[in-house]
């Protein structure tokens, strides 16, 4: 039977019978870990990375893809497949990108606002 199934055998299992749920949920008891407020919480090594090897670092910009190199004429059956694959998902599937969907939402709000207008 699996660990958590509901809650009160989560709550009474006995690798947590030193944890006191009550005490938990009203937040008195102190974390096992508390990052330092004054500094950052996250790896740099991208931050650095990106300064250090970028013309205009921490900008935000679209990012370019390299072009994908052609298939050497003694490919595996594997690369192959992969670069069908791989050319099916760019030429289908467009990135996502917010403001666009955004746009379209407030686009249908106001069509669906002048159809609705039109009738009286």
């Amino acid at each position: 039977k699996r660990l958590g199934c509901t809650w009160e055998s989560f709550i009474n299992h006995e690798f947590f019978a030193v944890l006191n749920f009550d005490h938990l949920e009203q937040k008195r008891i102190d974390p096992v870990f508390v990052p330092a407020s004054d500094k950052t919480n996250f790896d740099a090594t991208y931050d650095l990375e990106e300064l250090l090897l970028e013309e205009a670092p921490l900008e935000a910009r679209a990012r370019r893809q390299k072009p994908r190199e052609r298939l050497k004429e003694d490919a595996s059956d594997k690369e192959i497949r992969e670069d069908e694959l791989y050319r099916m998902i760019e030429s289908d599937f467009k990135p996502f990108d917010y403001t666009v969907a955004a746009y379209k939402k407030y686009e249908l709000a106001v069509l669906a606002g002048a159809g609705a207008g039109a009738g009286t």
